[in-house]
């Protein structure tokens, strides 16, 4: 009698261990992101977009990593993340009067199921000129607050649209999804 409680606790054990595992892994994809965002604090300011994927992890990585470099191209870098089952891609692209950033974070929540996550960031360049001694032109960047429209310029209300919606396609073309 013993041995079967002992057996039945060590099962319970072994189930609870395996859920725990399950539940660290469904959690991963939206902590590397978080993780990730933390070097941008206007991040809040923009939506984060979420896929799914049947495919492996590293497939899903590989094929984003192409498809950014597909016209209109975006150049990215892999970003460090804290697990070998997810991933991390910082991608940047000048636009007319701005720039576009995006942070993209994946897992892998189960077998050939990827979890990605993303966020497009868009900017005004701001241009201010100084002299002191010697003229000096500094640019910088803004974010667009899309929360803000009354004050954002045509082409800035369509950049901050059409961002999200390019780079989504991007992803979900390489995903193998078609657009909604």
């Amino acid at each position: 009698k013993e041995v079967s409680n002992r057996e039945q606790v060590n099962k319970q054990r072994a189930q609870e261990q395996a859920e725990a595992r399950r539940q660290e892994r469904l959690a991963l994809p939206k902590k590397t992101f978080d993780l990730l965002l933390r070097q941008f604090a206007e991040a809040p300011l923009f939506e984060d977009h979420e896929l799914q994927s049947s495919f492996p992890m590293i497939q899903v990585e590989n094929a984003i990593h192409q498809q950014l470099q597909t016209a209109p191209a975006l150049k990215w870098e892999k970003l460090p993340v804290s697990s070998r089952d997810s991933f991390g891609i910082f991608a940047w692209q000048e636009v007319p009067g701005g720039l576009r950033r995006c942070v993209i974070a994946g897992a892998e929540t189960g077998d050939k199921e990827t979890r990605i996550l993303f966020k497009v960031m868009e900017y005004r360049k701001k241009t201010s000129v100084g002299f002191t001694g010697q003229l000096t032109i500094n640019s910088s960047y803004v974010a667009l607050d899309p929360s803000k429209t009354s004050e954002l310029t045509d082409r800035q209300k369509t950049q901050v649209k059409e961002g999200a919606v390019m780079v989504e396609e991007k992803i979900r073309h390489a995903v193998g999804q078609k657009s909604p």
